[in-house]
């Protein structure tokens, strides 16, 4: 349906909305945190991006020149979907990583705006050493995560297993019994 090629790594980049980033007469914007150009030129040979916007962003970014490297998926109906197609998701403060944990894929948090997003917009509601992946607030740092997302579980299984442990620990071998008994009684 979204005609990416086979052969590619797929990742999520699924930023959130900034409070800041507002028009009058527009609505919320979105300034993209990560030069795009510099990370097809890096990634277009193994990878694919799929860019998911908050729905509340109402500009439109071109991605005209990214064809092939950049599908925008924000008007995509089911991020479920997305979520199973990816091989690794790149966020920041969405909360899209407690859905995508379900899955035990890689997770990158590039938060290039921690302390202003911290700071001047709002706090965490979780305490961000709880992640179950690297902070990375620099852009060739997320380019180094990428590299060696193969190494990523040497670093982060412990923690993720944790995070999982907190906050999905009711996805099991029996989750889909329990509904089940649920549904039929």
């Amino acid at each position: 349906e979204l005609n990416i090629p086979k052969n590619k790594k797929i990742i999520l980049y699924a930023p959130t909305w900034r409070d800041d980033q507002h028009e009058a007469g527009v609505g919320y914007t979105y300034k993209l945190g990560i030069d795009f150009d510099n990370f097809k030129k890096k990634f277009s040979k193994d990878y694919v991006i799929l860019f998911r916007t908050h729905y509340l962003v109402a500009n439109s970014i071109d991605l005209s020149k990214y064809e092939g490297f950049i599908y925008d998926v924000s008007e995509y109906s089911d991020i479920n979907d997305l979520y199973i197609l990816s091989d690794v998701i790149i966020t920041d403060y969405s909360s899209v990583f407690f859905d995508y944990a379900n899955l035990k894929r890689p997770m990158l948090f590039y938060m290039y705006d921690l302390a202003d997003y911290k700071n001047n917009m709002r706090d965490f509601y979780i305490d961000l050493d709880e992640l179950p992946g690297p902070i990375v607030e620099h852009e060739d740092d997320l380019y180094k995560e990428i590299k060696n997302i193969d190494k990523y579980w040497d670093t982060y299984k412990d923690k993720y297993d944790k995070f999982n442990k907190k906050y999905n620990y009711l996805d099991d071998e029996n989750s889909s019994k329990r509904v089940l008994d649920i549904i039929i009684k």
